[in-house]
């Protein structure tokens, strides 16, 4: 239970860090010569090969490169540290290549002042972009939400994008080498009035231009990116709609509609699909989403929950991960199975590695996928902390820490706990 109240926890962290700005006025998509104006038609963009760059969900612990990991450590007096994880040799440093530095202030590539507000960090190409929420508490230095570009080794760090304090970048993240895409809201004030302006937007990298591909309603969220096709979920009321944004001609297409209750949503790289109020599976593949059924497969759900016990937690290649919820008297009681579908095959299995920590026991987490490997959470355990309080006087705080670790994707698919732990990093 502990380790599902952590990842509603962490989504909060990662979403509170970016979904909140204060009320000033601004256009869209400054530059960091906040060069650009306010965009109020739909342009086209020549975009293909995009992936989500951050979980589906918005969940964003770190970046995993190829080669490691990514990721910021809060220090005691609240400022942060970009870390980095080798994969090769399981050695974990501080992202700064001067020997001398004591990563206490701007001049270290690493660090990251306290009142920048949360960071995403991403992988993109060669390169590692961190998105910052920014700050405009007047007891602190003002800082602005920004867009910082630097390369993997912690070099030639810049702004790419500094937006006023009205302006948000919202989770989830997708793009290629050459493009982030994400949502966008700005919100201006006249008088006792608010005005909001959200749409899709799509970030150039090399010089940070902004470009507006559609406008969305509030209750609108990126699932999914395949190909140039950008997936969107819409809430209104009990109905859900799912749609393909075109990032090259702008236009929209509705893919599905339901009620609450009536199915669960997945994404993958190639399309996406449903679990049904029965356990039955249907998929849709890019380009022509025609739907695809799987006779005789059914997803164990809870007899009391029904549906409302079964997530769609993850997928990577052809295959898809959901946890069934079934709940107990007390948390020791308590039970959360994984189910993985393999879309190439159609076949079902229950995917039985777990963690065991605090009485509870609970399916493995996976961080990201690698080529050949996943990065995952192996164990849990309790670590005390130091950090200081509003007066700055130092207090001890007691968290829940998570040792990562690589599994070949066979091993795991297999449930065959062959991890390589990185014995010294806890994070």
């Amino acid at each position: 239970m502990q380790k599902i109240l952590l990842k509603y926890f962490l989504l909060f962290i990662c979403l509170a860090a970016l979904l909140t700005g204060c009320q000033n006025s601004k256009p869209l998509g400054e530059s960091a010569a906040h060069s650009s104006s306010a965009q109020t038609a739909a342009q086209p963009m020549n975009v293909s090969d995009m992936k989500l760059l951050t979980k589906w969900n918005g969940l964003c612990s770190g970046a995993a490169g190829e080669k490691g990991f990514y990721y910021p450590k809060i220090k005691d007096d609240g400022s942060m540290l970009l870390m980095y994880l080798d994969y090769a040799t399981g050695a974990e440093t501080v992202l700064c290549a001067n020997l001398s530095c004591e990563h206490r202030d701007a001049s270290c590539p690493a660090w990251i002042s306290a009142n920048q507000g949360g960071v995403v960090p991403l992988v993109v190409g060669d390169s590692l972009f961190l998105i910052s929420r920014g700050s405009d508490n007047p007891s602190e230095e003002i800082c602005q939400p920004k867009l910082i570009r630097m390369g993997l080794n912690g070099a030639d760090k810049r702004t790419v994008i500094e937006l006023d304090a009205s302006e948000e970048l919202i989770p989830p993240f997708a793009g290629n080498e050459d493009t982030i895409v994400c949502a966008y809201r700005s919100s201006q004030t006249d008088g006792a009035s608010l005005d909001s302006d959200h749409c899709i937007i799509a970030i150039q990298t090399n010089n940070g231009s902004m470009t507006k591909l559609a406008d969305i309603n509030e209750g609108t969220t990126v699932v999914g990116a395949v190909e140039e096709q950008l997936l969107l979920q819409s809430v209104s009321g009990e109905s859900f709609f799912l749609s393909a944004l075109d990032a090259n001609t702008a236009e929209q297409k509705v893919l599905d509609t339901w009620k609450y209750g009536e199915k669960v949503l997945f994404t993958t790289q190639e399309g996406y699909g449903f679990v049904y109020t029965d356990g039955h599976i249907e998929y849709s593949k890019a380009p022509s989403f025609e739907k695809q059924e799987f006779p005789g497969i059914s997803v164990p759900m809870d007899e009391q929950l029904g549906l409302e016990s079964v997530m769609f937690i993850d997928s990577f290649d052809d295959k898809v991960i959901f946890e069934v919820f079934h709940p107990g008297s007390d948390p020791a009681q308590t039970q959360v199975k994984e189910w993985g579908f393999d879309l190439s095959d159609g076949t079902l299995r229950e995917l039985a590695l777990y963690t065991d920590f605090d009485g509870v026991t609970e399916p493995v987490e996976i961080i990201s996928a690698l080529e050949n490997q996943l990065l995952v959470i192996a164990e849990l355990s309790y670590q005390q902390v130091n950090m200081l309080d509003e007066n700055q006087m130092p207090i001890q705080m007691q968290t829940i820490a998570n040792q990562y670790a690589l599994i070949d994707k066979e091993d795991y698919w297999n449930s065959k706990a062959n991890y390589r732990l990185f014995e010294s990093v806890w994070f």
